[in-house]
């Protein structure tokens, strides 16, 4: 009950996790902490007062920004804490503002866009927006912004003064509440916020007009588009807020449109497709249909069909019938993203919308829409009044995006209006990614009547570079041929089937085939393990071959991929049978390939559930064909009796073949050397089926196991493993049972990787054991799992006997992280496993070395030799300084007997306003800081401090000089730098990924580190201090090379991260 309560109260609290969890966040957003994290500047003749105010919005505080002088540049941003973000991810951005100054100037915020080094992507990667906030009361402002760049890693943000032509100007505004939400990806549709996210051009001899309008068709607002003026070039498009989409992605959008003049034009909608690094790659382009004189709703839609797409501009442009660009007046209003299915307009609501009529090679036809619909109001009207060549109904430009192995139904409504030989035929042809057929298709002919009546086709995508189908009709004759004819079709649907469709066979036999050369007869019984129906066979004379099997809906499987088939079986007969399974292998064209898997079984009088893993081994395999054949009991031949078949279906491959020993020891091996004795038997004392191994060692030797040497499980890297498996212990002594999980590269060479979990199974029952294991070794191919017998210390090989059944090996690839249980649903028994191995960390902390902890030197003066001043070469004249003392009164002291103090002053009062001040130490010899994850030192910060911008450490890379000093290092700013409240030893942790303008990973050669302070003259901020300093430490990256159960993020711990995880994917589910 404990238990229960535990998964309840968790499963509650996951959902609290969910939200937010992947939004960007930004510190002191509301300006409560002053300054910290943010950077002000005024250069080139600009001259600004950046100060704290107490006229808030929220809060306490805000910022003012009061720029006295223009020219040049300045600004308030984020460039000391830049934000930290992935290139896919849209960002709201809203803060509050308001007027202080008067003039007509307004506020602009810039997103520049940063790699994960720090290097500035460019000109092109800033995304510019421009307020206008308002005078006496605060007034929020939003904008929404899209990285532009695929290497985008960190963003800086920064707010400026300008007038109307974008020119930097005197003025003041208050800034405060700059929040980070997560934003939609698209936005601002119905013009509700103006112009917010769209650009309105003309251009090269084009003119327009463009505005906001109050006579929308939702809402108050709709944007007036009127050219005045045709050449050049001219649109309404979202240049600057381009949408996220994906390859493969169903991208449906909506507008409502209205003609106000251009009595010959028409409103063109563009939608262009381009790459993350701003490429572009394609168009669609669609004709609207706009109401003169009132609004009128189109929808259009498109899958994205090249894999380099990444970015979706919406584009509205006036054109004649010609195609020529050309003036109009028209209201725009409601755009927006409408989710649509793969295979959209399958209703003909939005007429033809996504489908192609075609008639060619002498075919004549009428392809157009009736409101005679099966559903809704509209239907399409395939009507071929000329036979010869082709004519057809399909989706050529709009094709449905499928995946390698994906079943599909296609389902759809049809009547004959004319044409009483005729048919109507589906043909479903697979094509490459470029669009390139790739000689698989599937049809069928349906013979349909004068009333409309359900169709259906269920077809398995066999080609391993098929990205999508083109799903056509055709009006052909008995024999198959091309003929006149009239049909009405509607309500076409596809949907992901499972992989052996029908396995349940509650539509009777379809998809299966049934035969005997002998005699017999394949039917449908109510007799059922789930559902309404099974399959008997029935098999009276048993000479030749029989089988029910899948001939005519082969499963799609590539080479070297392993499949577990699950089924439902009852013997009817009064005599003991065996049910063999055997899978076949075909290639793409149908062509079997001789190569096959053999599975027995023995079903009893009451259904029992079993299942057979097989991998393909053929290179060319593409298709396999299951079959299922009633033996005698000896095996001595094929035999006659009654067999009921249920709820065949695939379920997620484990890759242990002949998991629970009903094939003996098949694919296995079982050895004792260097003295040991031992017997390997089949007990029939099973946990499942109808047996298991038995491993008795008498005598302990040098080594002994069962193992799968002789069929090692394959395994791809980043794969983690669960093994499962029951065992009991028979022999009843004090001893372990251990498995062991061995690497092996692709020559099954042994890469001395391996994984140990001891077990200690009960005497009076079988156990149930796991073990999740993660590969080590990025050459790793294939695993070996072993059971050996140790005493009760797992000190030794021992005697003793044990009973083994039920070992299943599951790998996560290809399935969801958040499926921990690795059964292709993440659900409640994911968060019941999670629940098990709750807080359990397989973090193994880095390793720590010393950089120095002040406790070798025995006087003052050898310590200000190790740590000296460091003199900037071309800061000679200033007289800032820093001295350093060593400290060896307990009460100075963090740990040990001594520290360092260090005393400093960063005031420069020459006129050279350079305000560094710096101590370097010099490492013995070099070290390697790519994989170290921080410098560590315990800080006293003294009170009085001067509170300095930065404190900052940084690290050389050959001998000490300026030219050698690599980047700008890891900061603290402000009140949490030179000054700290309280008082009192603290840890600083320099974190090394934030090591701004220069890469962690070069830095593989680190001869010096200096610690140094630094504020700009402007900021008048510059002082002295003193700042105590003990155990200075490189502490490298944490190893997390193994997982436990329910680790969904793979950090190693597991926690409310990982609930979070399942929230988010609550209710997935992979389809087999």
């Amino acid at each position: 009950m404990k238990h229960l309560t535990r998964i309840l109260c968790l499963i509650s609290l996951m959902f609290v996790f969910q939200s937010g969890a992947n939004a960007a966040e930004i510190t002191n957003g509301g300006f409560e902490q002053d300054f910290s994290d943010w950077r002000y500047f005024a250069v080139s003749g600009a001259e600004a007062n950046f100060t704290i105010v107490n006229d808030a919005y929220e809060g306490n505080k805000a910022a003012s920004i009061e720029v006295t002088a223009g020219g040049g540049d300045h600004a308030l941003d984020r460039e000391t804490n830049r934000i930290q973000i992935s290139p896919d991810e849209v960002i709201n951005i809203s803060f509050a503002a308001k007027k202080i100054s008067s003039g007509d100037t307004r506020m602009s915020l810039t997103v520049s866009e940063f790699d994960s080094s720090g290097t500035w992507l460019g000109g092109g990667a800033n995304t510019d927006f421009v307020f206008n906030p308002s005078s006496g009361d605060y007034s929020v402002h939003e904008a929404v912004f899209v990285p532009k760049m695929a290497a985008t890693a960190y963003i800086n943000i920064g707010f400026r003064i300008e007038d109307e032509f974008r020119i930097k100007v005197p003025g003041q505004y208050y800034v405060d509440n700059v929040v980070f939400s997560e934003g939609e990806v698209f936005y601002n549709g119905g013009f509700e916020s103006g112009q917010i996210g769209w650009r309105a051009y003309a251009v090269s001899g084009a003119a327009g007009n463009f505005g906001i309008s109050n006579d929308a068709y939702e809402g108050s607002n709709a944007f007036s588009f009127e050219i005045t003026a045709g050449g050049g070039d001219h649109g309404l498009d979202r240049w600057d807020s381009k949408i996220p989409i994906t390859y493969e992605q169903t991208v449906g959008v909506s507008a409502a449109t209205k003609k106000l003049s251009g009595q010959d034009t028409v409103l063109k909608m563009i939608l262009s497709q381009w790459s993350l690094e701003g490429t572009h790659v394609g168009d669609v382009i669609y004709t609207l249909d706009s109401g003169v004189g009132e609004y009128k709703v189109n929808q259009v839609g498109f899958t994205v069909t090249n894999p380099d797409t990444a970015r979706l501009n919406i584009c509205f442009r006036i054109e004649d019938i010609y195609g020529i660009k050309v003036p109009g007046h028209y209201l725009i209003d409601d755009v927006k993203l409408v989710e649509l299915p793969r295979l959209y307009n399958g209703g003909f609501e939005s007429d033809l919308l996504g489908w192609r009529g075609v008639a060619v090679g002498g075919a004549e036809g009428d392809f157009t829409i009736t409101n005679d619909a099966y559903e809704g109001n509209k239907a399409a009207s395939l009507e071929v009044t000329a036979g010869g060549g082709d004519a057809l109904l399909d989706r050529e430009n709009a094709k449905v995006a499928v995946t390698v192995n994906e079943t599909i139904g296609v389902s759809f409504a049809a009547k004959k209006i004319s044409g009483n030989d005729t048919r109507i035929k589906l043909t479903i042809a697979e094509h490459a990614q470029d669009g390139t057929y790739m000689g698989s298709a599937g049809e069928r002919m349906f013979d349909v009547g004068s009333e409309y009546s359900i169709c259906e086709f269920n077809y398995g995508v066999q080609n391993p570079e098929t990205a999508f189908v083109n799903v056509a009709f055709r009006c052909v004759d008995e024999f198959n041929f091309p003929a006149p004819g009239h049909y009405y079709i509607d309500a076409v649907e596809l949907e992901t089937l499972p992989t052996v469709f029908n396995g349940g066979f509650e539509d009777g036999l379809d998809g299966w085939r049934g035969y005997a050369l002998g005699a017999g007869t394949f039917t449908i019984s109510t007799d059922a393990y789930e559902g309404s129906n099974a399959a008997l066979i029935d098999i009276t004379d048993a000479a030749g071959d029989h089988a029910l099997d899948r001939e005519n809906a082969k499963i799609a499987v590539g080479p070297n991929q392993m499949r577990t088939f699950s089924f439902a079986a009852k013997r009817v007969s009064s005599e003991e049978l065996v049910l063999r399974m055997t899978v076949s292998e075909f290639d793409a064209a149908g062509s079997y390939l001789a190569s096959y898997g053999l599975g027995d079984f023995r079903p009893t009088e009451e259904y029992g559930v079993y299942d057979f893993s097989y991998m393909t081994t053929n290179p060319d395999c593409a298709k396999v064909n299951i079959a299922f054949t009633m033996y005698d009991a000896g095996l001595s031949g094929k035999a006659t009796g009654q067999m009921l078949i249920d709820d065949v279906k695939l379920v997620n491959s484990q890759l242990v073949t002949n998991p629970g020993f009903e094939q003996n020891f098949d694919l296995w091996r079982y050895y004792a050397v260097g003295g040991t004795e031992a017997e390997y038997t089949i007990s029939n004392d099973a946990y499942k089926g109808d047996k298991a191994a038995l491993m008795t060692v008498t005598t302990a030797g040098d080594d002994h196991a069962l193992d799968k040497n002789s069929a090692k499980l394959p395994v791809s890297a980043g794969d983690v493993l669960r093994v499962s498996f029951a065992a009991k212990n028979a022999g009843g002594g004090d001893n372990l049972l251990l498995l062991n999980v061995a690497e092996f590269d692709a020559e099954e060479t042994y890469l001395a990787k391996y994984g140990l979990k001891f077990v200690d199974p009960p005497a009076d029952g079988y156990g149930e054991f796991e073990y999740y294991y993660k590969p080590q070794d990025p050459a790793t191919e294939y695993v070996n799992i072993a059971f050996t017998i140790f005493d009760g210390n797992g000190s030794a090989k021992a005697a003793g006997s044990y009973l083994i059944d039920e070992v299943r090996v599951y790998s996560n690839s290809g399935l969801n992280p958040a499926d921990v249980n690795f059964d292709a649903s993440v659900d409640s028994r994911d968060v019941a496993k999670l629940s098990d191995y709750w807080l359990t960390n397989e973090v193994i902390p880095g390793d720590s070395v010393l950089i120095d902890d002040f406790e070798g030197y025995m006087s003052a003066s050898e310590l200000e030799s190790a740590w000296i001043e460091f003199y900037w070469s071309n800061f000679q004249g200033s007289n800032t300084s820093s001295t350093v003392s060593l400290l060896s009164d307990p009460a100075d002291v963090y740990s040990g007997s001594q520290s360092m103090r260090w005393e400093y002053n960063a005031d420069d009062t020459t006129g050279n306003d350079q305000d560094y001040t710096d101590i370097v130490f010099e490492l013995d010899a070099p070290i390697d800081l790519s994989g170290a994850a921080s410098i560590q030192m315990n800080l006293n910060r003294h009170e009085g401090n001067s509170q300095e911008y930065l404190l900052y450490v940084k690290c050389f890379e050959g001998v000490v000089d300026v030219s050698t000093l690599r980047g700008q290092g890891v900061w603290l700013t402000r009140s949490e730098g030179s000054t700290f409240s309280p008082t009192g030893w603290t840890q600083w942790t320099a974190n090394l990924d934030e090591y701004v303008d220069y890469s962690k990973a070069d830095l593989d050669e680190v001869t010096a580190i200096v610690i140094g302070c630094y504020s700009p003259a402007s900021d008048g901020t510059s002082g002295s201090g003193v700042i105590d300093i003990d155990d200075i430490s490189i502490v490298y990256e944490s190893v997390c090379e193994q997982t436990a159960g329910g680790d969904v993020n793979g950090d190693c711990v597991v926690d409310f991260t990982d609930y979070a995880a399942i929230s988010a994917n609550w209710l997935d589910q992979i389809v087999y």
